[in-house]
């Protein structure tokens, strides 16, 4: 049984697809889903928190870029990866970072 926004989706549905509830399940979580611009936000803000370990941080950086971008070719993924895990880094370290290249 669906409520709120996920019934609205399934009404806005084909009848065919309402008809097969694998397709209609797929096209209502695809619908929910936050849209990529909003991972890539979220990619784009993120920084190194005072508890968090690089690994994590990477890690972190990793999984957001994927949710943004699946389909980003790997030389892509490794440059944007590499551009903000620097401007996720304290800004003193992350300037000594960017000098040494």
């Amino acid at each position: 049984l669906l409520e709120g926004e996920a019934l609205a989706v399934c009404l806005d549905l084909g009848e065919d697809d309402q008809k097969d509830y694998n397709e209609a399940k797929k096209k209502i979580i695809a619908r929910l889903a936050p849209m990529s611009f909003v991972w890539l936000d979220n990619f784009q803000a993120r920084r190194l928190r005072s508890v968090e370990s690089l690994p994590m941080f990477v890690h972190t950086l990793k999984r957001l870029l994927g949710q943004a971008m699946p389909d980003v070719d790997e030389g892509t993924r490794r440059q944007l990866l590499r551009h903000q895990f620097l401007a996720g880094l304290p800004a003193v370290v992350s300037k000594q970072l960017r000098a040494t290249e």
